[in-house]
């Protein structure tokens, strides 16, 4: 849950893989609780098109109509967030989708599990590059791959400079699939999303 929006998954045993979506609930502050992560929830809006992914936005609740069809609504609580492991290669792997009619489909995974919760190990950072509003993206390889890891959060978390804390550790990320298009031009890349400091363990 973050900069007003929130992100759910599904797990879909047919393809043994999870599934997700953001949910933009924008500044209403009562859907704080309802969207907070481990809950279970009933989702009722509209989908749109935001920078290349898909999400639902126009959310209602109305806590004293819990069973209004229209509500957004808690099912269960305290459900333990995946972070499927994933290696490099399953990241940039191709996936084959079929349908009901039978017709296939070869899709590239981090499409198929953009805003799904991942964990990565034993990543080596080569190169951390600061944006302007102080966020960092890492530059990562392992096994002959390059895997960014972009933050949620400011260098200013990081008790030393983001090269003297990263550059060269080792090191172990939860976060979800992200699409990145800084230009919206269709051009983008996929990349780790960390949201939390805490969800990066340097060896």
């Amino acid at each position: 849950n973050s900069d007003y929006t929130a992100y759910i998954e599904e797990y879909d045993p047919e393809t043994d893989m999870y599934f997700g979506m953001q949910i933009f609930y924008g500044y209403d502050s009562s859907l704080i609780e309802v969207l907070a992560p481990g809950n279970r929830v009933r989702i009722v809006g509209t989908v749109s098109e935001f920078y290349g992914t898909y999400q639902v936005s126009s959310l209602t609740y109305n806590p004293i109509r819990p069973d209004d069809p229209a509500n957004i609504t808690v099912i269960s609580t305290g459900n333990e967030v995946a972070f499927r492991e994933c290696t490099p290669a399953e990241f940039y792997s191709n996936v084959t989708i079929e349908d009901a009619e039978g017709n296939k489909e070869t899709v590239a995974f981090t499409k198929l599990a953009v805003s799904t919760s991942i964990s990565m190990k034993n990543l080596v950072v080569a190169d951390v590059y600061v944006s302007y509003n102080g966020t960092m993206t890492l530059t990562c390889e392992l096994d002959g791959q390059i895997i960014e890891v972009r933050t949620a959060f400011s260098k200013d978390k990081l008790p030393t400079s983001p090269d003297a804390y990263f550059v060269g550790q080792t090191i172990d990320v939860r976060g979800l699939v992200d699409y990145y298009d800084p230009s919206d031009n269709g051009d983008g890349t996929y990349q780790i999303r960390v949201y939390l400091l805490s969800d990066i363990t340097i060896h």
